[in-house]
């Protein structure tokens, strides 16, 4: 659920605590030029390549080793599409939709008889996922301060529909100037699998006088920036991204259910951004990846039955977008 709803709220978040109100002329550019390129994605198209590298299995936190390998190769496709079908100052509607390719090719697989059934799988496989959803965005005050709620619902599944999940972000703008943008906020998801429900965002924003742009929202990312030109942007910094399938093991004896592989890396990268038209919008990122934890649960539930470890590796991305 979070790789379509997350990244949206994220972008709507962005723009509001980015909005800063310029005085001089040049200032002015700079700042419209970063909003050019934060501004909403029609649609996204993104392929990635990820290195080789060796990756571990174990059943649970109690249970030994049971797989080791090398993952030789991880491509990932994904295309989002987002469409605002109302837009005033005060509210936007919007309706979306994403589908997920990723495709994972094993070697040298070495296995050990832990004495308990273990999930089935290929050397070479292939996992698909999709989503739509609905979100509203909503401006107002609290307090004297700004305030942004953003409410979606999303359905998604790879073999029909799986879930149904409702989340909801409200973000309070605690300092907004022409320099520095300064926002706290609170994320929280109905999801049932979801470990942790609500959790807290900060978000920061301050130009430098040379140009540079310290960008954040936490506990996602946080990147410096610099516009390059009239058309260009190079980023550089950190980055947690999610990624989530349905499993349905063909060993239906051991493994009945339907299960959900949750997966979450920390990355260092470098992005540039360039636009090749008015509205379309290039971009290449490249760095260094490491799973953090990778996970398959029974769905709706949050205990682990496997847990996956990878070493880090290289990825690159290259992608399109049009942008409104």
């Amino acid at each position: 659920m979070k790789q379509l709803v997350f990244p949206i709220l994220t972008i709507l978040f962005t723009l509001s605590s980015t909005a800063l109100v310029a005085q001089s002329s040049h200032l002015e550019d700079d700042i419209l030029l970063d909003k050019k390129f934060d501004g909403f994605k029609a649609l996204d198209i993104q392929y990635e390549y990820l290195s080789p590298s060796d990756y571990r299995m174990k059943m649970d936190k109690e249970n030994k080793q049971y797989e080791k390998g090398r993952i030789n190769s991880i491509q990932r496709f994904n295309a989002a599409a987002t469409m605002p079908i109302i837009a005033k100052k005060t509210f936007v509607f919007s309706l979306s939709g994403k589908y997920n390719y990723q495709a994972v090719d094993f070697g040298k697989v070495q296995t050990v008889n832990i004495g308990v059934p273990t999930p089935p799988h290929h050397y070479s496989e292939e996992l698909h996922g999709y989503a739509v959803g609905a979100s509203a965005v909503m401006n107002g005050k609290l307090f004297g301060k700004h305030m942004l709620y953003v409410a979606s619902i999303v359905a998604d599944g790879s073999h029909g529909f799986e879930t149904v999940t409702g989340m909801m972000v409200a973000t309070m703008v605690l300092k907004k100037n022409e320099t520095t943008s300064m926002s706290v906020g609170l994320y929280g998801s109905t999801a049932r699998s979801s470990i942790f429900p609500f959790f807290p965002i900060f978000a920061y924003t301050h130009r430098f006088a040379s140009g540079w742009t310290f960008d954040s929202v936490l506990p996602q990312r946080a990147h410096m920036r610099k516009v390059i030109g009239r058309n260009g942007r190079f980023s550089g910094g950190f980055t947690l991204d999610s990624n989530t399938f349905y499993i349905y093991p063909s060993d239906r004896q051991n493994f009945p259910h339907n299960y959900t592989y949750n997966r979450i890396d920390a990355r260092l990268d470098v992005e540039y951004e360039h636009f090749m038209t008015k509205h379309i919008l290039f971009n290449a990122k490249a760095g260094f990846n490491k799973c953090y934890e990778g996970a398959l649960r029974q769905k709706y539930k949050t205990k682990d039955i496997v847990i996956f470890k990878q070493d880090a590796n290289f990825f690159m991305n290259v992608g399109v977008a049009y942008k409104l």
